[in-house]
């Protein structure tokens, strides 16, 4: 997964110095079908996520690397086939046998580079600041999330297609009064995951 992350975030780099030089309503053709290229896009996607930060139970006690749940609604506006706008929304959830759960949703604005040069596959890249809300039995906070995506999909039609990205939240809260966590960790949550789902195109 590693080297797949870092491949396609190569080739983001590179290809963000192109600037594409057709209009966003020309026809993109791809075999004997041509697709129409698009503006908009909605996402719906969901999978596995994994909490990387340190999830404490008591001061000396904690939890990382537990496997949880990822929902994603994203919707975006694209100029110039490159670059683009986009509105994200996060909601994801992790159990714990012996200690309950915690939920953490994400709403934020965030900035898109779309490549479209291949024949009907797009490659991804957005990053992202906003809202994040923590809750868990007992308490719920307000803070903020950084967002980052990379992924890629295929556009099956002129309005349908199907993809999948990596996602990285980072969010970071003020401590609950009366809490402190231990060697000055920072308190908030971190996670990624491993989605896929269908994308609209119109």
């Amino acid at each position: 997964m590693q080297k797949t992350f870092a491949s396609l975030a190569l080739s983001f780099l590179f290809l963000a110095t192109a600037i594409a030089k057709e209009p966003a309503d020309t026809a993109i053709v791809a075999g004997p079908t041509p697709v129409r290229a698009y503006s908009n896009k909605l996402k719906i996607s969901g999978g596995p996520m994994w909490t990387d930060s340190k999830v404490y139970v008591t001061t000396d006690r904690y939890y990382r690397f537990r496997t949880g749940f990822d929902f994603m609604l994203d919707f975006q506006h694209l100029w110039q086939r490159d670059f683009g706008l986009g509105i994200d929304y996060a909601y994801h959830r992790t159990s714990y046998e012996d200690w309950g759960h915690y939920t953490l949703i994400y709403v934020g604005p965030s900035f898109v580079y779309a490549n479209r040069s291949l024949d009907r596959f797009t490659f991804e890249a957005a990053v992202g600041m906003g809202y994040a809300y923590y809750t868990e039995p007992g308490y719920d906070l307000n803070g903020m999330g950084f967002m980052y995506k990379l992924g890629a999909e295929y556009q099956l039609t002129s309005h349908f297609g199907l993809g999948v990205e990596l996602s990285r939240l980072t969010s970071f809260f003020r401590e609950p009064k009366g809490f402190s966590l231990p060697n000055a960790d920072a308190f908030g949550y971190a996670r990624f995951g491993i989605l896929a789902g269908v994308r609209f195109y119109f």
